[in-house]
C-alpha cells in the first residue's frame, strides 16, 4: 500500500510586539505560504498514482516478498556435563510478522565441536512451527563452547545462520580443559579506556542540536557513572556536560558548527582522557525520533540548506522495512525552504520487535536511516498456580486468559541453578536479535529495569558489523527449493517397454504408509512430502494396470537432501550470533563433587563398574547333538520390539561382529571374527536356510517375524572348508502356529539413507548425582517438559518434579498460531 504524507511545515515564529506593520507583513506571508502549501498539495495528488507506481517498480530492486524464516531454540539449560543429554524445542515463525509456516517442515539441527567441526546431523519433522528432541553428549567430550545449528533447506537462500553456544564441562578432566578455555576467552581482551561516540542516524547536521549516544568502556567491560565535558577546541569552551549510566551507555545535545572541532574530556579512575568527536563530512540529512503518541511514532526529518536547494521540488521516500520487507513507504517533496519534516507512522505500518526507518532518493540509494524499537502488547497472558505436592514432585496448573490454543515448553531448574545464566529467549531470538550486530544483547531489550529510552541507546549503541547481509531482490531467483518431507525418486528396470497403466507401489510397516504413484514416459517416479524415519526400510513394487504385482527392479537416486560441514563455512555470519553471548566460567566450586550414578561412594573411596548379566550356557549355547558344529553355534534371542522392527538383514547387521547389507538386489553377509578365506577366495557367510545351504540373496525382503531362530556359528566348527568364513544358521516358523513365508521376489527392499528424527518420549534425568545441598541446587537438573498445550478456558496440569528442593525456577517459552509469543521466568516456593 502507498500513503501520502502531509507535511507540517514548521513557521518562523512571528513577535506582535514588533507593530502593525510587521503584522500586515506577517498576514501577506501567511496568504502567500497557505496558497504555496494548497497547490503543493494538489500537485502531490495529482502526480500520486504516477510516481508511486514508479517508485514502486523502483523499490523491486531492494526489497522482496520472499517468505524468509527465524529460528529459536530453547534448551532445557545451557551448560551441561560430558555424557549427559541436551533436551530441546526449536520454533520457527515467518520473519515479517512471527507467525507460522505451514509449509516449513524439514528442520536440521547440527551440533558442533569447539573448533566448529560437525559432530551430528539430524532431521527433524516440524508441526505447527515447532519440533524437539535431544542430543546425547558422549562422555569422551573436552570442557568448551560448543554450538547448536538450527536451519532449512529454503534459508540457505538467505545469508543467516542461527546459532546457539552451548557451554559442556568434563568433570574428570575439567581442570586441565578449562584452564586451556578460559585462556581462549581471555585472549584478547583489551584494558584500554575507550569514549566512542554514536550520533543519531550516523551523522552530525550543522546548524542544529544533535543527538548523540556514547558509550565508555575499559576492555570489554562498561563504565558506570562516567564523567566528562564536551570542549570546542576553537575557542576553549565547555560546550555540554555528559555521564555514563550504571550501564556505561549515555547521550548529551549538542549544537553543532561544521567549522569548528570538538573534543571529550573523560574523567576516569584519577586520570583524564581526551577523544575526538568527528562527523561524516557528508551530513546532509539526519532521522530524529521523538515520542510515541496517540498510537503513532514521531519522526523528524531534518536536512541541511544545501541538501534543500539541491533536491527542490524531488521526493524522498521514506521507508518502514526490516531484514528485506518492505511494510510502509510514504514520500516526502522536498522544497528549499523548509529544513525539517514531519513523519508520523501507526502502529498497524510497524513491526512488532526492531524496525529500520530508511530515506531514499528518486535514484534508489539510501541517504539516511535509523533502527528503533516497537514492542507491541500482544504477549500470551496465562499464570501459573501451584496444586497438589507429592514427595518429589508438583502438579502446576497454567490458566489462560488468551482465545487461542498456544505451545509452550518449560525447562524446570533449582531456583540457585547456575546452568542457566547465559540463556536466550524467544522474545529476543525472534524480535531483536536477528536485527542487531553482534555487540548488542538482544535480551536486554525485554529488561524491564530498562526505561525505553535506555533500551533506544543500547540499539544506537550498537557497533555496526563490517558485513551487511546481503538481501534477494524482487527479480532474484530463489537456488534453494522449499523441502516438505523426503523424496523418494527412481528408475524402474523391467524389459517391458510400455509402462502405460502401470504405477509403482510403495510400502513400509515402520512408517505405517502405502502409496502408489504413475510411471513417467522415461520410466522414471517420484513420491514426495514423505515423513519416513532414519534407518527405516521401505519396499517398492511394479503394479500392472489390473493392480497385480509385476517382477521388476529399481534404481533409486541418491538423497539430495540438505547437507551440512563445518560452521567455519558460514565464519562471517555465525560469529555474529556467536559473539553476542556473554562469557560464563564453567569452573565448579572445589568442594562441590560430582558422582556419576553408576559409582558406588564407600567412605573416600569411589569405585565405578558396572554389574554384567550372568547368562545361561545352555540358553546362549544350546546342546544339539545331531547339529553340525553343537557347542559353537550361537543362538541369537530375538524379542517382540526387533519382531515388529527389523528385517533379517537389518537384525544380524545389528549383531556384534556381523555386518549384512542389502541392495535391493543382492545381500552379503560377513562374519567380522573370519579373516579372509584363501581357499574359497571369499570371505561371506555360509548361509544355513532351514537345513539347507544357500546365499545371502535369500534374505532380500525376509522380515524377522517370520523367523523360529537364528544362530551364529564364528568359526565355522563343523562345516569343513565350507564354513570357513563362519555360518548363520536361520530356521522360520512352521505349522499353523509358526507360519513360514517365502521372501517375494517381486519386492525391492530399500533403506532411508537419511530420515527424520523422533524423540523420545520422556525426559530423562540426568546421570549425575551430589554430595551436598548447595551442588544440588547449583548443578542439578530438575525437569524438562517440551510440548504443552495451553488452551483457554481450561485447566492446564502439568507434573514437574522437583526433588529435595525449597524452591524452583521454570523457564517458560512459547507461542501460538497467531503470532503471540511469551517468555516468563516463573519461581515456585514449595515450603
Amino acid at each position: 500500500m502507498f500513503f501520502i504524507l502531509k507535511n507540517l511545515i514548521n513557521l518562523d515564529c512571528f513577535n506582535r510586539n514588533d507593530g502593525h506593520n510587521h503584522y500586515n507583513r506577517f498576514l501577506m506571508k501567511l496568504n502567500a505560504t497557505l496558497l504555496y502549501i494548497l497547490l503543493f498539495t494538489s500537485y502531490g495528488f495529482s502526480q500520486n498514482n504516477k510516481q508511486s507506481k514508479n517508485y514502486i517498480d523502483v523499490l523491486k530492486t531492494v526489497f522482496n516478498d520472499f517468505q524468509q524464516e527465524k529460528f529459536f531454540l530453547h534448551t532445557n539449560k545451557t551448560t551441561y556435563f560430558s555424557g549427559e543429554k541436551i533436551w530441546w524445542k526449536g520454533y520457527i515463525v515467518s520473519d515479517f510478522n512471527d507467525k507460522v509456516i505451514p509449509n516449513t517442515t524439514n528442520l536440521y539441527v547440527n551440533f558442533y565441536d569447539c573448533d566448529k567441526t560437525l559432530i551430528s546431523h539430524q532431521l527433524f519433522y516440524c508441526n505447527d512451527g515447532n519440533a524437539f528432541g535431544e542430543i546425547s553428549l558422549p562422555e569422551t567430550l573436552k570442557t568448551g563452547r560448543y554450538y547448536i545449528n538450527l536451519d532449512t533447506k529454503w534459508n540457505k537462500n538467505f545469508q543467516t545462520k542461527y546459532v546457539v553456544p552451548i557451554d559442556i564441562i568434563n568433570i574428570k578432566t575439567e581442570r586441565e580443559d578449562y584452564s586451556e578455555y578460559n585462556n581462549q576467552l581471555n585472549q584478547q581482551n583489551n584494558e584500554d579506556v575507550e569514549l566512542k561516540f554514536y550520533p543519531e542516524s550516523g551523522n552530525l547536521l550543522d546548524g542544529i542540536v544533535n543527538t548523540v549516544f556514547f558509550t565508555t568502556k575499559k576492555g570489554k567491560a562498561f563504565i558506570p557513572d562516567a564523567k566528562g565535558y564536551i570542549i570546542n577546541e576553537s575557542n576553549g569552551d565547555t560546550i555540554t556536560k555528559f555521564k555514563s549510566n550504571r550501564n556505561g551507555y549515555g547521550v548529551f545535545k549538542l549544537l553543532y558548527k561544521t567549522n569548528d572541532s570538538y573534543n571529550a574530556k573523560l574523567y576516569y579512575s584519577n586520570e583524564n582522557y581526551i577523544f575526538r568527536l568527528d562527523s561524516k563530512k557528508d551530513s546532509r540529512v539526519i532521522i530524529q525520533k521523538k515520542k510515541k503518541m496517540n498510537g503513532a511514532q514521531k519522526f523528524s526529518i531534518k536536512i541541511s540548506e544545501a541538501f534543500a536547494k539541491g533536491y527542490h521540488k524531488k521526493e524522498l521516500f521514506a521507508t518502514i522495512h526490516r531484514n528485506g520487507k518492505l511494510l510502509y513507504v510514504v514520500p516526502i517533496k522536498i522544497n528549499k525552504l523548509y529544513r525539517n519534516y514531519g513523519l508520523n507512522v501507526l502502529e498497524e505500518n510497524l513491526f512488532n520487535g526492531i524496525n529500520t526507518i530508511s530515506l531514499f532518493n528518486d535514484s534508489n540509494k539510501i541517504i539516511v536511516e535509523r533502527q528503533f524499537l516497537n514492542l507491541k502488547e500482544n504477549q500470551i497472558n496465562f499464570e501459573v498456580f501451584q496444586s497438589k505436592k507429592t514427595k518429589d514432585s508438583i502438579l502446576l496448573d497454567f490458566r489462560s486468559k488468551d482465545i487461542l490454543v498456544s505451545n509452550l515448553s518449560v525447562s524446570v531448574l533449582p531456583h540457585e541453578s547456575k546452568l542457566n545464566t547465559n540463556s536466550s529467549n524467544i522474545l529476543s531470538a525472534f524480535l531483536t536479535a536477528p536485527y542487531v550486530s553482534s555487540t548488542a544483547n538482544a535480551n536486554l531489550f525485554f529488561n524491564d529495569t530498562l526505561t525505553d529510552f535506555e533500551k533506544d541507546m543500547l540499539l544506537q549503541t550498537q557497533e555496526p558489523d563490517e558485513t551487511n547481509m546481503q538481501l534477494l531482490s524482487y527479480n532474484s531467483k530463489p537456488i534453494f527449493d522449499l523441502e516438505n518431507g523426503l523424496n523418494i525418486k527412481g528408475k524402474v528396470e523391467t524389459p517391458l517397454s510400455n509402462l502405460k497403466g502401470y504405477n509403482v507401489l510403495l510400502s513400509s510397516t515402520e512408517n505405517a504408509i502405502i502409496l502408489t504413484t504413475h510411471i513417467k514416459s522415461n520410466k522414471t517416479f517420484e513420491f514426495e512430502k514423505l515423513n519416513l524415519k532414519k534407518k527405516s526400510n521401505y519396499k517398492l513394487a511394479l503394479l500392472d494396470p489390473k493392480g497385480e504385482l509385476v517382477n521388476a527392479r529399481f534404481y533409486i537416486y541418491k538423497n539430495t537432501s540438505y547437507k551440512v560441514d563445518s560452521l567455519l563455512t558460514y565464519s562471517e555470519q555465525a560469529n555474529k550470533i556467536l559473539n553476542k553471548q556473554t562469557e560464563v566460567s564453567l569452573n565448579p566450586v572445589d568442594n562441590d563433587i560430582f558422582i556419576n550414578k553408576s559409582a558406588e561412594r564407600l567412605d573416600e573411596v569411589l569405585l565405578f563398574g558396572k554389574k554384567k548379566k550372568k547368562e545361561s550356557t545352555e540358553k546362549t549355547y544350546p546342546n544339539n547333538p545331531k547339529e553340525l558344529g553343537n557347542g559353537f553355534s550361537r543362538n541369537i534371542p530375538i524379542n517382540e520390539n526387533d519382531n515388529m522392527n527389523y528385517s533379517v538383514i537389518e537384525f544380524l547387521n545389528n549383531q556384534p561382529g556381523v555386518l549384512a547389507i542389502e541392495d535391493g538386489i543382492s545381500a552379503r553377509v560377513t562374519i567380522q571374527r573370519s579373516a579372509f578365506n584363501s581357499l574359497t577366495g571369499d570371505n561371506q557367510a555360509l548361509i544355513i536356510y532351514n537345513g539347507m545351504q544357500t546365499t545371502a540373496d535369500v534374505l532380500i525382503g525376509m522380515r524377522l517375524f517370520d523367523i523360529k531362530s537364528i544362530k551364529v556359528n564364528a568359526i565355522g566348527a563343523g562345516y569343513g572348508l565350507r564354513g570357513g568364513s563362519g555360518v548363520v544358521i536361520i530356521d522360520v516358523k512352521r505349522g499353523k502356529e509358526d507360519y513360514s513365508t517365502a521372501p517375494n521376489e517381486k519386492y525391492f527392499l530399500s533403506e532411508i539413507d537419511f530420515g527424520f528424527s523422533f524423540s523420545t518420549s520422556e525426559y530423562e534425568a540426568s546421570n549425575l548425582i551430589f554430595n551436598s545441598t548447595s551442588s544440588r541446587s547449583y548443578y542439578e537438573t530438575l525437569d524438562w517438559i517440551p510440548n504443552v498445550d495451553l488452551k483457554p478456558n481450561s485447566s492446564n496440569t502439568i507434573m514437574v518434579f522437583k526433588g529435595k528442593h525449597k524452591m524452583i525456577k521454570l523457564f517458560i517459552n512459547g507461542m501460538n498460531t497467531n503470532g503471540q509469543l511469551v517468555y516468563k521466568v516463573v519461581n515456585v516456593s514449595l515450603e
